[in-house]
């Protein structure tokens, strides 16, 4: 079974959406914090203002700059403890969910057929929910901490940026795009085809050493640890080379986007340095411009990295929701009872056993 990312996307909203309340308190959280990071840039230029309008009188500035600088300590601590209480908020709610999702991935498990049991490898499967729930909350933290912030912040910036000079305010939304296209198709066509590759080899590795360290007393009777230690080796060499791939990719692709960083940055400063030449833009507002970009460029930066990690945690997450979508192969009956057996007897007769991949 093939499973998209919006199949993926699904199944964690539909953990996210039994708690609305809790859910818009962390969004409010979010906006708050947003709002704090867009108030920095303009308290720098309205200090880089003070400073040249004072230059001749730099006593008669202590003052003012006191009072900026106290701004700034107040809406800096603001942000972090916004931050850390939105954190812990999020943690004390979300732990719940994560361990709900645990149970139900072996609720779902228990109950497959033997058949299917006896068909995977108990090692796997182990492997495949644990590393599903920890990539489940790998692909919450990344979308809900990662893109929503960064789409207020997107927002408010840009409405700033419009606001004052338009000129701007398309140089930024343009650069914004460009860079967000990029990332997204380097991610999907690069990275996305190689982390499902590598995601299978550490699930084959994890199979590997659970199986064979859990019939370890088997492979001592026949004398067979040289078999299993050849067979783990071709094992671990196919996860070597799928994780050098991946890791390459995600190295390749870092380069290509700083050159779009770069190319962003150009058609950013170089029309705010053109309207101060112009007497358009004051030294204050070009200070604000330079500190927006550093803030829009280390969260666009992030984004990069954050639609990798979000790419992973959907490979990793495939099995996991996977198993939540799988029928059961023997299903009870509506409002079926359990069964009271009061005798019975079990007999083998002209019986063949093998493995569907065996002819015997």
């Amino acid at each position: 079974m093939q499973i998209s990312f919006k199949q993926v996307a699904k199944f964690v909203w539909n953990y996210l959406r039994k708690e609305p309340l809790w859910l818009a308190g962390v969004i409010f959280l979010l906006v708050l914090q947003s709002i704090a990071e867009i108030i920095m840039p303009n308290l720098l230029g309205w200090l880089a203002d003070f400073l040249a309008e004072n230059i001749n009188d730099p006593q008669a500035a202590i003052g003012g700059i006191t009072n900026i600088l106290i701004l700034m300590g107040i809406v800096g601590i603001s942000f972090w403890t916004i931050n850390k209480g939105k954190n812990i908020y999020w943690d004390w709610w979300w732990l719940p969910m994560m361990k709900k999702s645990m149970q139900d991935a072996l609720y779902k498990v228990q109950r497959f057929s033997t058949n299917w049991h006896v068909n995977s490898f108990a090692g796997a499967t182990v492997r495949k929910i644990t590393r599903g729930l920890w990539a489940m909350n790998s692909f919450a933290d990344q979308f809900l901490f990662g893109f929503v912030p960064l789409t207020f912040l997107i927002i408010g910036m840009i409405g700033i940026m419009f606001w004052r000079w338009q000129l701007l305010g398309i140089a930024i939304s343009a650069g914004i795009v460009i860079y967000a296209f990029v990332s997204i198709l380097l991610t999907v066509k690069i990275i996305a085809p190689r982390g499902r590759s590598a995601a299978k080899a550490d699930t084959k590795v994890g199979a590997a050493l659970a199986d064979t360290i859990t019939c370890n007393s088997t492979v001592k009777n026949f004398g067979r640890e040289k078999t299993e230690d050849d067979i783990f080796e071709l094992v671990a060499e196919k996860w070597k080379r799928a994780t050098w791939k991946v890791w390459l990719a995600h190295n390749s692709v870092d380069i290509l986007q700083a050159i779009v960083m770069t190319g962003f940055k150009f058609g950013l400063l170089i029309p705010a340095i053109w309207l101060w030449v112009e007497g358009v833009a004051s030294v204050g507002e070009v200070i604000f411009v330079f500190a927006s970009y550093n803030l829009i460029s280390s969260h666009l930066r992030g984004i990069g990295e954050r639609i990798r990690e979000t790419q992973k945690a959907t490979n990793d997450m495939e099995d996991f929701v996977e198993f939540s979508l799988m029928p059961f192969c023997v299903a009870d009956r509506k409002n079926a009872k359990s069964l009271k057996a009061r005798k019975g007897a079990i007999e083998f007769k002209n019986t063949t056993f093998c493995y569907p991949n065996q002819s015997k």
